[in-house]
């Protein structure tokens, strides 16, 4: 399972009900074996490409907080 793919799935059981097919964009970096962006809103929450590594617990916390906060909006 690419590792996009993958963290949606992790992610997914954070945020019931807040993910819809447009509100959160992973973005497969071409030629980058297992690197993804994460796109909120058009906002960029992690890019292992700009030195943010892999996304952890601390990481994937903030990620989930930031999406259930734009869907209380």
């Amino acid at each position: 399972m690419p590792k996009a793919q993958h963290f949606l799935k992790v992610l997914s059981p954070l945020v019931p009900g807040c993910l819809s097919d447009d509100a959160v964009t992973l973005e497969p970096t071409p030629n980058t074996s297992g690197a993804f962006e994460v796109i909120v809103n058009d906002k960029l929450l992690h890019s292992k490409l700009q030195g943010q590594g892999y996304v952890d617990e601390a990481k994937l916390s903030q990620i989930a907080n930031f999406i259930k906060a734009e869907a209380g909006k």
